[in-house]
């Protein structure tokens, strides 16, 4: 990147049969070192060229980003100027993939078909599918971000999930759409949300309490929900340091629905590297649920 200068670090020979003596005619060509504000301005640029390709990949629409770094060539270049060339490898239009999973008891195919810029503005459109040997589920997105903000995003969803919890005896079927905007504030991360859903709650076993059964049946929940984030973690899978901070409230009942509540919840984790490689990790989980009117609450929202 920029001129390159270079000194042999063997002596060039002062005789020799193909030389001569060169004796005090010899001249020397001194080369001057770039000066330090020109090294300082390179490492600028490579850093800002790394988060430019880091923004690139986020977006989801790409296979490939790789960056070119030159000095500045043709009529228009300045000097010591720089090019900077990102060449792009786009995803095709249209992606799709299958696979198999087996657990809990079952075993599932999963089918999905994805469209990773659908408007040409880093918009996708996502279709899931899976069939399982006890269950069916699907669900169906769309994001869409704002140019130049990836961080402001918007997105739609329609889904259909079952879920199975044999040590309570319980079986719950969720049919719902949901509308969601996220947004940074300063150092958090900010989500709101509806959530509109056709819940079925069923026994699994004739051994289930009474409590289960008495919960057994249809309801229709409608709410409003504001998350906010706070992650200074390193990783989001395997963190060595940082701290997480989820705090979640949930409104339900004043824009339709026949179930009425108000939960707050929040998830606390904390990281410490040790010695040896090794990492502390501590979380604390906690919430509160405050029903509504004479309504008793739902198994299915605790």
């Amino acid at each position: 990147m920029g001129a390159v200068h270079a000194r042999s670090l063997d002596p060039l020979p002062m005789s020799g049969p193909d030389f001569g003596s060169l004796g005090d005619e010899a001249e020397f060509v001194e080369v001057e070192p770039e000066t330090k504000q020109e090294v300082l301005e390179n490492k600028d640029v490579m850093k800002r060229s790394h988060e430019a390709r880091e923004r690139l990949l986020r977006l989801g629409i790409f296979k490939q980003v790789e960056v070119l770094i030159d000095t500045s060539q043709g009529e228009d270049a300045v000097p010591n100027g720089l090019d900077v060339t990102f060449d792009v490898t786009e995803l095709r239009r249209l992606t799709g993939s299958y696979n198999t999973m087996v657990g809990n008891n079952e075993g599932s195919m999963v089918l999905g078909l994805k469209l990773p810029n659908l408007l040409g503005r880093a918009e996708k459109l996502t279709f899931q599918f899976s069939y399982g040997t006890k269950e069916t589920s699907y669900g169906l997105s769309f994001f869409k971000p704002q140019p130049g903000h990836f961080d402001r995003n918007f997105s739609l969803n329609l889904y259909k999930v079952t879920g199975q919890f044999p040590w309570s005896s319980l079986r719950e079927s969720d049919r719902g759409i949901s509308a969601e905007v996220s947004f940074p504030i300063w150092k958090t991360n900010h989500t709101l949300k509806w959530e509109g859903v056709w819940r079925e709650l069923g026994c699994l076993a004739r051994t289930a309490s009474f409590a289960i059964r008495e919960e057994s049946g249809h309801s229709l929940k409608s709410s409003l929900s504001h998350a906010m984030v706070i992650d200074t973690r390193n990783s989001t899978i395997l963190p060595k340091r940082g701290a997480l901070l989820k705090i979640n409230q949930e409104l339900a009942g004043y824009c339709g629905g026949d179930v009425s509540f108000l939960k707050e919840d929040f998830e606390l984790q904390l990281n410490k590297k040790l010695l040896w490689d090794s990492v502390l990790s501590t979380s604390l989980w906690g919430g509160i649920l405050v029903p509504i009117g004479y309504t008793a609450s739902s198994i299915a929202d605790r």
